[in-house]
């Protein structure tokens, strides 16, 4: 399972995303590598397809369902309800998912 956390300098809600998929794959037993990935300006969050910051992809999908590719941003990302991070539900559905494709 290959997951990246994309991200802008000084993001406020990137750490806190960090801990959040990682105490998620502790709880779905699942071992992953984290990968992070700084957009630093706009053609490298439109080469990205990067929605903002952080965001958080499983396999190459959002785990934000229904997020758009034509979206780029370069600052923070809003998630509905929980503000700068997907929610717990949100992230530990996208894995749930992910290991069922991967048949684990």
């Amino acid at each position: 399972m290959k997951i990246e956390i994309l991200y802008v300098t000084d993001c406020p809600h990137y750490d806190p995303a960090v801990e959040l998929v990682e105490q998620i794959l502790r709880e779905e037993g699942v071992c992953a590598e984290i990968q992070s990935k700084q957009i630093c300006d706009l053609a490298a969050a439109l080469a990205a397809k990067f929605p903002g910051s952080p965001t958080i992809r499983i396999n190459g999908r959002d785990v934000e369902a229904g997020t758009g590719s034509d979206v780029a941003a370069v600052g923070c990302r809003l998630y509905p309800g929980t503000g700068g991070v997907p929610s717990l539900d949100t992230i530990r559905s996208a894995v749930r998912a992910e290991k069922q494709r991967e048949g684990l």
